[in-house]
């Protein structure tokens, strides 16, 4: 990681993540629809080390610079459940986790979604 060139800030930062998603609806009520969803797929960062160089405002002599350098994996697993219940008003709650996990990353999220119609 010490050899890693510096970023301008006009360099971009992608990668690819092909996945598959299945899910369908189940009826709760007459009224009341459930869908449930699974998603899972492989991320494959394009720029595993990326570097942004960088110093405080007030410094005249890059004596104080510094570099701030980040290392992706090669292979992330990016994995998503969730399910919306719609109601008859039109309505609807939400419950979903994402993941994105590898030998040195994880990161896990859970969001609650509701609207109420009125």
């Amino acid at each position: 990681m010490d050899n890693v060139p510096p970023a301008s800030a006009d360099d971009p930062l992608h990668d690819s993540t092909p996945a598959l998603e299945i899910g369908g609806k189940l009826a709760l009520y007459e009224t009341s629809a459930n869908r449930p969803y699974a998603r899972a797929g492989t991320g494959f960062p394009a720029d595993r080390n990326h570097g942004l160089p960088s110093n405080f405002s007030d410094t005249a002599s890059a004596t104080w610079a510094i570099s701030i350098t980040s290392d992706f994996d090669d292979i992330l697993a990016d994995v998503a459940a969730g399910a919306t219940a719609f109601f008859d008003n039109a309505s609807s709650l939400g419950l979903a986790y994402e993941g994105l996990i590898s030998s040195d990353t994880q990161q896990h999220g859970i969001s609650v979604k509701g609207t109420w119609r009125f």
